[in-house]
């Protein structure tokens, strides 16, 4: 799970109770944090592959979803494929 929210309690309470599996939580650390939402997913991801031994994002060959059109042109220039969720879900319930 990458958000650019910071999350409460009742958000991960959320998660157990929906079942909703996750490798690892990456959020917004707290209401200072003004980085703006691409740039901060992509700092974060960065961190979290560097730290299970990956150079980049690319590398790691992350794939996501998210319906922010400067958070997918932000993962996508990093190299991760990123997928946008509001065309996905039109696509779905077609």
């Amino acid at each position: 799970i990458c958000t650019a929210s910071v999350l409460t309690e009742h958000d991960y309470a959320f998660f157990v109770k929906n079942k909703i599996p996750f490798h690892g939580i990456l959020s917004r650390e707290g209401e200072n944090d003004h980085r703006p939402d691409g740039r901060l997913k992509v700092e974060l991801l960065t961190e979290y592959v560097q730290a299970q031994g990956y150079t980049c994002i690319k590398d790691a060959g992350i794939i996501m979803f998210d319906d922010n059109l400067k958070v997918i042109a932000a993962i996508s220039a990093a190299g991760g494929l990123c997928l946008n969720a509001a065309k996905e879900n039109a696509r779905l319930m077609a």
